[in-house]
């Protein structure tokens, strides 16, 4: 019997045999197990309430340099979860610790995919929503001639 460690190591997952109890490697493209379908099928919304003009603008470039598409000015979408990237979460927690009002928070919730392209707007919404959602990898960009 095989069960995957929860670490994973590079490219590569650690797999314990329940027999041997000797751990060995094989390429994570090979193992396709639910909790990783499941993982590619969520978004990552964060979005913030914070005073500082300042902070508000660090948090954004924050956000976009590490992959984060906004929405709105104050609303970000990824498919990464922020507090899977230690670094991100813990910068993040430490510039509104220092810098923000009692009153400024960060949230971020998980949404499936699906509940995301069904997404209803009043007003112009200008985003490919397949690439928002991490479908598309390549966004065409056409300027007026």
């Amino acid at each position: 019997m095989v069960a995957q460690s929860p670490l994973s190591s590079g490219a590569y997952s650690i797999i314990h045999s329940t027999k041997t109890h000797r751990p060995f490697a094989i390429p994570t493209t090979e193992i396709s197990s639910p909790l990783s379908m499941i993982k590619e099928q969520l978004l990552y919304l964060v979005f913030y309430d914070i005073e500082n003009s300042r902070l508000r603008a660090c948090i954004s470039k924050r956000l976009i340099a590490r992959g984060y598409e906004r929405l709105q000015f104050s609303v970000f979408v990824g498919v990464q979860p922020p507090w899977e990237n230690k670094r991100l979460w813990i910068v993040l927690q430490g510039m509104v610790a220092k810098d923000g009002q009692p009153s400024d928070k960060v949230y971020s919730i998980q949404i499936h995919k699906t509940a995301f392209k069904n997404m209803k707007t009043i007003g112009s919404f200008t985003w490919d929503i397949e690439y928002l959602a991490g479908d598309m990898h390549t966004l065409l960009l056409q300027g007026k001639e």
